[in-house]
């Protein structure tokens, strides 16, 4: 049987890749942006990263004042317990996609194409800083190019 931490882990990745293929595969569809405008998917993982916060405080707040004064090896060892780990793990999933989502609403209003925006948004799944600086790197360049042409 499942611990309480690793069923809300488990959870919480249920739904992500339809989350992310939204804005991957059907980027301008009124649809997927009438669905992120409510919200429903950051709302999803915070709700989920807030049981398992909560739930690892009520259990035993002690590991939790490593967030006051942190240090590698506290933060180490905060992240090797069920609690800590899936804490971890819903808000880099959290990250990502606020940072994809970002990303996704940056490239509608600027007009880019989804050619290379959507393999970009994939990376950013997977490593999110990258993914963004990335973007913002290439956005930068097609805003120089496009100046540059007028």
């Amino acid at each position: 049987m499942n611990s309480f931490p690793e069923l809300i882990f488990n959870i919480a990745g249920a739904p992500l890749l339809f989350f992310w293929a939204l804005i991957v595969f059907f980027p301008k569809a009124s649809w997927t942006d009438r669905f992120y405008r409510t919200k429903i998917p950051m709302l999803y993982l915070a709700g989920l990263y807030s049981i398992v916060v909560i739930y690892g405080i009520v259990q035993d707040p002690e590991p939790f004042a490593t967030l006051l004064n942190p240090n590698l090896a506290s933060v180490q060892s905060l992240l090797s317990t069920e609690i800590g780990a899936s804490a971890a793990w819903i808000h880099f999933l959290c990250f990502d996609l606020l940072v994809g989502t970002i990303i996704w609403r940056q490239a509608l209003e600027k007009g880019h194409s989804f050619w290379w925006v959507s393999p970009n948004i994939v990376a950013t799944l997977f490593l999110a800083p990258l993914g963004w600086l990335i973007f913002e790197v290439v956005s930068f360049a097609i805003s120089r190019s496009h100046q540059s042409e007028r």
